[in-house]
């Protein structure tokens, strides 16, 4: 996980001050490790591989991607947007997307607008994994947050996920 940075520069003054100079954010990653089992994705909820979420046929999900046997994938230039939502908690629900259980500890990380901007197989352990790097920038055109973070002791429970897009 990379959250980005916010960095600052500062510049001396003729009376021995600083001046900061406040940069703007920069863009913020997370990689994951994934064990596919085929290059395709037979529906949007259910992923069995990782290249064709890389190299879409579309920017539309589902528009032009191979869905016959045998699946498919050439190099394309259209990008999808992803949201990743990552749920830590003492009891989990059946997916991160749904309300948490009540009355547990639960924190969470909501992703949106996420890019995945690269994708590296590896077979060095003779089982084939990916690992899958998704970017995206910490604010929309408009200055709305991309990530957001909640957690919650056992006295209240996190609200719904925020719906994609947002």
């Amino acid at each position: 996980m990379d959250w980005g940075e916010k960095d600052i520069e500062s510049k001396a003054t003729l009376a021995g001050g600083r001046i900061v100079n406040r940069k703007p954010m920069t863009d913020e990653s997370i990689s994951f490790k994934i064990y596919p089992i085929s290059v395709g994705s037979p529906s949007e909820t259910t992923a069995t591989g990782v290249m064709q979420l890389f190299h879409p046929g579309s920017d539309t999900y589902g528009t032009n991607d191979d869905t016959s046997q045998p699946i498919v994938v050439n190099n394309t230039n259209f990008r999808r947007k992803y949201k990743i939502t990552i749920l830590w908690a003492t009891t989990l629900p059946a997916t991160a997307e749904t309300l948490p259980v009540s009355g547990v500890y639960a924190e969470r990380i909501q992703i949106l607008n996420a890019y995945m901007t690269k994708v590296k197989p590896d077979y060095g352990d003779k089982t084939l994994s990916v690992e899958a790097t998704f970017k995206w920038p910490p604010f929309t055109k408009d200055g709305v947050s991309n990530k957001i973070e909640d957690s919650t002791t056992d006295t209240a429970q996190l609200t719904a996920a925020t719906a994609y897009p947002a």
